[in-house]
Parts: structure tokens; sequence; C-alpha cells
């Protein structure tokens, strides 16, 4: 999605561009998984954070949520992208060690 697509995604619903991220309980933000359909590495990433027991709150990359973390300074280029809303933690092919060592398990 280019920048303007998401700009004008944005435009369209100016209340829902407003997106307010929830804590976890051990104070961490609330994990976002930005995903697409027919994704490969996409589910790698599902397959790997359900083993890890890490759960996440997935996000279509099209989605006006995604435009929102996009405007933010989250890189959406390379999917899946797990984020806590205020920096990417892993994207493209998940690493296991990379999202144990990012997530402190």
């Amino acid at each position: 999605m280019t920048a303007e697509a998401m700009d004008e995604k944005l435009d369209e619903s100016p209340g829902d561009a407003d997106v307010r991220f929830s804590g976890l309980d051990d104070g961490r933000s609330e994990l976002l998984l930005v995903t697409a359909e027919d994704c490969h590495f996409c589910e790698h990433a599902q397959a790997l954070l359900a083993q890890l027991g890490v759960e996440v709150r997935e996000v279509a990359v099209d989605s006006i949520e995604a435009a929102a973390l996009a405007t933010s300074g989250i890189p959406l280029a390379f999917l899946p992208v797990l984020t806590d809303g205020e920096r990417p933690i892993a994207y493209g092919r998940f690493s296991e060690k990379h999202v144990r060592r990012e997530l402190e398990l």
C-alpha cells in the first residue's frame, strides 16, 4: 500500500484513525500482528507465536488501523509485522530466537 493510499484511507474515516493500544497486565502494550491474505510468512508467524504462547491481535494490512500504524512510523513493507504499536518487534520470516529475545521469553 502506498503512502498516498494510506492517507486516503485515513481521510475516509477520520474517527477511526485515532488508534489506541491497550496495555497488557505486565505493563507492555498489546501486541499486533499485521498480516495479509495468502501470505506464507504470515502463516509461519502465526504458528510460531502460537507455539510460544504469545497472544496477538491480528490486523489486516489493508485496514485503517494498519494505515494508522504506518503513518505513526511502523514500517509495513515486509509482512508480517509484529509490533507493540510503538516499534516493530519482528517482520518478514520470523526467527524464534529473535522473537524470544525481543519479547524476553
